[in-house]
């Protein structure tokens, strides 16, 4: 038995996975140094939203690249088979998934309101329409990141590979796992990102598009 490829004489799911891992992490260290370094020579204001673009920067190059090169080097199938790219209905899923987003946080902030949890006040001064773009703009490209980080490949290969509920709770574990460098961290809410990472497996397989996922 061939421990490379498997009877099809493609690479085997477990070092398609490996391989991404790996180009994910070369990529970002590459990333993190080369924008530290625009960072330290550029004029840029030192506040957290500045650090805050840069982070998610730090995160989508690596995020898209490894993607690409782990798709061209080590499995040849089309992007959108990983749910990328503008798929049929990409903007159904895109709506559906924002307008669903959006139900439950209301519903949530509003239960909050309701009992007392939760006091809603507005104590700061008027903010820029550009620093509330940006901040869409970050809010947007993080939620990209993620999905691409922990569905799309990642999830595919190792459906291909061990079959999809191992992958989908592998996957899901991993993505509540890194949230515990997350402030104020507990096992509750790492318990509650894991089952959040479930549904937005699931969702994936169930529709092929990280579009409904954003």
């Amino acid at each position: 038995m061939n421990i490379f490829l498997n009877a099809n004489h493609e690479l085997r799911s477990g070092w398609k996975f490996a391989a991404y891992v790996v180009l994910f992490l070369i990529i970002w260290v590459a990333a993190g140094i080369g924008l530290t370094a625009i960072y330290v020579r550029s004029n840029l204001p030192e506040n957290q939203l500045t650090l805050l673009v840069l982070n998610e920067c730090a995160l989508f190059i690596p995020a898209v690249g490894a993607l690409l090169l782990a798709v061209r080097f080590t499995d040849g199938r089309p992007l959108k088979t990983f749910g990328v790219g503008f798929l049929p209905h990409w903007r159904r899923d895109l709506a559906m998934g924002l307008a669903l987003a959006a139900g439950m946080l209301a519903v949530l902030v509003t239960g909050c309101y309701a009992f007392g949890f939760v006091k809603i006040s507005w104590t700061a001064g008027q903010v820029p329409v550009s620093t509330l773009a940006t901040t869409l703009g970050v809010l947007l490209v993080a939620a990209a990141n993620e999905e691409l980080m922990f569905r799309s490949f990642p999830l595919r290969v190792l459906m291909d590979g061990v079959g999809m509920w191992p992958a989908v709770l592998v996957m899901s574990s991993i993505f509540g796992l890194v949230h515990l460098n997350n402030p104020n961290a507990s096992l509750l809410g790492t318990t509650n990102t894991i089952l959040a990472g479930i549904l937005l497996s699931l969702a994936y397989v169930r529709t092929g598009s990280l579009w409904f996922l954003m």
